[in-house]
Order: structure tokens, then sequence, then C-alpha cells
């Protein structure tokens, strides 16, 4: 476990360098509950999880006022539980999980913010909404009042460099403002969500105002461990 006052360094060395109006999302896959409450304790409002596991076990277990964002891959069979468990769901890629989560919140009364999750490299091997596609998606989830969309989210090819993820981010700025334009019924756009520990700088020069920091809070990420209460 990384010692929990250098995550808290790091974190109020992260938000000192950070324009106002930007959200950091922590990005805690693997973390362990001393390791995030020292985040929150810092200074961080928001936790991004990528697996629903970790994320249950780990939840009973943090401190303070935050938000908890979920930033993986969503299998339709945990759907209706990742839905339950956070407050933000930045990884909608898919009508028929909508479906699913529509009616299970409806069953409940809910509502829930989600973002759209754009492929915006087009890659073979990431999930997301094609960039030609989005605007038909988007269309599609009118269909489904619980799903409240808020947002776009994105991440660029892991081996790009600066100049070409830069192009990449300005790309998903363009498609952010104009799903801002058509917003109405369900949707009411107010987050765009790219860039993380190595591309936040040209995330937010393009126009993001929420990032995703892992390594630049927690340092190096480990394989998982197992969590523990603080």
């Amino acid at each position: 476990m990384i010692d929990p006052e250098q995550i808290k360094k790091n974190v109020k060395d992260l938000l000192s360098g950070i324009p106002s109006g930007i959200t950091v999302v922590a990005a805690a896959k693997t973390r362990t509950a001393p390791e995030i409450n020292a985040a929150i304790e810092a200074g961080i409002s928001a936790i991004g999880e990528n697996y629903f596991q970790e994320a249950a076990s780990v939840r009973p277990l943090l401190k303070g006022n935050f938000e908890f964002h979920y930033i993986g891959r969503i299998q339709s069979n945990k759907a209706k539980r990742i839905a339950g468990l956070f407050d933000k769901v930045q990884t909608l890629s898919g009508l028929g999980t909508a479906e699913i989560i529509d009616r299970y919140l409806n069953e409940k009364g809910e509502k829930k913010e989600f973002f759209i999750e754009v492929n915006i490299a087009s890659e073979k091997n990431k999930s997301g909404v094609l960039p030609d596609d989005l605007e038909s998606f988007a269309s599609g989830l009118s269909a489904f009042p619980a799903l409240e969309i808020t947002g776009l989210m994105t991440m660029g090819p892991f081996d790009a460099g600066a100049d070409e993820m830069k192009r990449y981010f300005q790309k998903a700025k363009n498609l952010f403002e104009r799903l801002k334009d058509k917003s109405g019924t369900n949707m009411n756009m107010k987050y765009l969500s790219m860039g993380m520990s190595g591309t936040y700088h040209l995330a937010i020069e393009c126009g993001a105002n929420m990032v995703r920091i892992g390594t630049g809070i927690f340092g190096e990420r480990r394989e998982a461990v197992k969590r523990v209460e603080s």
C-alpha cells in the first residue's frame, strides 16, 4: 500500500495545477480503502471504479463526501447492480444495456446520470460508440427516460503521440458540442470526460471538464490486492 501521506501530497499538488471548474475523478482500480480515503481527505470529490465486485467491496469502507463513478465496461449481467451502486456511470455504449437499466430504475422509481462512451479512434479492441454512430445512438436513448444522459466519455489510443491525441480530443469536443445542441427530453450534456494521468493537460486544453487520474494520485498500478478496512 502506498503511504497515505504521499497520496495526499500527490492530490494537493495535482489540484493546485487544475483550473477551477474541472472535476478530477480518481481512478481507483485495485486501490485499498485507506488509499482512496486519503485521496478523498485531500480534496478528491469523485472516485472512479472499473470493476463492480471491487467497487461493491470497497464502497462501504469509504468516508467523506464524494461521487462514485463507474468507468469500466458494463457487462449486461451486472448492469442493474452497477446502476444501483454508482452515482454516475460513464461507459454507456449499448441500447440493450440501456433498456435493462431503464426497466430496473423505473421499478425503483429512480433516475440516474449516464455518460455515453465514444470510441473516438474507432479502435477494434475498445468498447464505445463509434463517432459516426453517436448521434443515432443518442437519439435512441430518448426511449429510456430513467437514464439522464449528461456527458460524453472517451480515451484516445494508448500509443498516440501528443499531436495525434490532441486531434482525437478535439474531435470528441466537437461531438460533445453537437450533442449539447441537441439536448432535450432525457439528454442534458454537461460533462466531457477525457484525459488520464499522462494526457489530462491536453484534454483540458481541448475542452474537457472532467479528467480521470489514477497513477498521478496513487502511483503505478499494481496487481489486484485484497482491500482492507481503514
